[in-house]
């Protein structure tokens, strides 16, 4: 019978290793390198490994529900806590919350029925690892408030925990980003730069609709082959009980043919791949348009401080606004009101714009070239991985023809 939740663990793992490998060795030319040494030496001095792993149902006060064990280490020492999904569902909302803007690993979505089921359990369980192994691979997010509470947190509901951890201002975002992503502080941004994210938005929603496509035929394709197996293996069962009748009753020729009790679907390995980019297409097209929304937002923080300051300017020439017509307030109070005004929104458009700065040079100079870097490497490597395990199944399925034929040809020759 076929076993998908075990045949492809080692190739799994080794796409899990290279992902942290492959953040460690990019370097793009657009960088400083000895920022980027930085970046890398931050990676390395957390020492941290962790896998999602050991899910269980159990049986909650209405219904059930599985929980997954997060096991690692840092240089900090050893954690170990176990999560719902919804939880981390929790942990990427805060994420995105607080983080505006940067690429946050997206996570599988929810199904409304066989969520008991080995396979979903353990393809979500593969998902969800690869969720934190990337997540780990950025030391500002391990680093973070959130995903330390998540992982250290204990057996507290981490969507209460996460009720309790700090909630950003524009101002306390742009701060926390200009400390963290100071390489890009002196940069700027250009108009083909902007021009540039609009195109790429469109080529990657574009190939996650192809995406979409072929998960549909990845699935199409495990399920044909595993009946195909599965009959291939019946069909032999067959010859080997037909052949006793004939060589037993009829005197012909003894056929012996090897019957495997598992085997292994190579489209497995072709699907899997598929799920996972689907999340990460989701997860930079999500980045890019938040980068877009946010260009909304200091639309708007513009017009607010523009429209205070013509306000102010009113003011202290003496005109007062319908609003103030009524008011019991002087027109000194009115005036340090609406000049304390003007500076909070003054201070918060240069946060806002700050932001927008550094997520489009974040996205244009880091994310998005080392996103397409590790997207044609494990590419690669999936597609090496399907040809090899593709080409051992079906040299099995000939080796069964051929133990047929040597049988007999060695019949053959004992009657001459």
């Amino acid at each position: 019978m076929e076993n998908p939740l075990s045949d492809f663990k080692g190739n799994y793992e080794e796409s899990k290793e290279s992902l942290i490998k492959e953040n460690l060795l990019y370097s793009p030319a657009e960088e400083n390198t000895e920022t980027d040494l930085s970046r890398i030496q931050q990676y390395r001095d957390l020492h941290a490994v962790a896998s999602v792993c050991n899910p269980i149902i159990k049986e909650g006060t209405f219904k059930k529900y599985v929980i997954y064990t997060i096991k690692g280490s840092d240089s900090t020492g050893i954690f170990e806590v176990a999560r719902r999904y919804k939880e981390f569902r929790a942990l990427r909302q805060l994420l995105v919350r607080n983080w505006p803007g940067c690429y946050i690993p997206q996570l599988p979505g929810k199904q409304a029925s066989g969520n008991f089921l080995p396979n979903f359990i353990e393809q979500r369980r593969k998902l969800l690892d690869l969720f934190i192994c990337k997540l780990i691979s950025l030391p500002y997010f391990y680093r973070s408030e959130e995903f330390q509470t998540f992982i250290r947190g204990g057996s507290s509901d981490y969507k209460k925990l996460a009720g309790d951890c700090k909630k950003y201002d524009y101002n306390e975002i742009s701060e926390n980003y200009q400390a963290v992503f100071r390489e890009f502080l002196s940069q700027k941004v250009t108009d083909e730069d902007e021009r540039n994210l609009e195109k790429l938005l469109s080529t990657f929603e574009d190939g996650l609709e192809n995406l979409q496509k072929f998960e549909n035929s990845c699935k199409i394709s495990v399920d044909y082959f595993g009946i195909y197996d599965k009959e291939l293996s019946g069909l032999i069962q067959g010859i080997k009980n037909v052949n006793k009748l004939y060589a037993n009753g009829f005197g012909g020729r003894e056929i012996n043919v090897e019957i495997r009790d598992t085997y292994t679907n190579p489209f497995y390995i072709l699907l899997d791949w598929a799920r996972a980019e689907i999340l990460d297409q989701q997860s930079i097209i999500e980045a890019i348009q938040k980068k877009s929304e946010f260009k909304k937002i200091l639309d708007k923080a513009e017009g607010n401080f523009d429209s205070e300051k013509q306000k102010l300017q009113k003011m202290h020439t003496g005109r007062k606004p319908i609003s103030q017509i009524f008011s019991s307030k002087s027109k000194q109070d009115h005036i340090k009101n609406a000049e304390s005004n003007h500076q909070y929104l003054e201070k918060e458009l240069q946060s806002i714009a700050m932001i927008n700065k550094i997520i489009s040079l974040l996205l244009i100079r880091r994310e998005i070239p080392r996103f397409k870097q590790q997207k044609a490497s494990r590419y690669e490597t999936m597609m090496r991985n399907f040809a090899c395990a593709e080409c051992q199944e079906f040299e099995y399925i000939v080796s069964q023809a051929l133990q047929i034929q040597d049988c007999l040809n060695v019949t053959d020759l004992s009657q001459q």
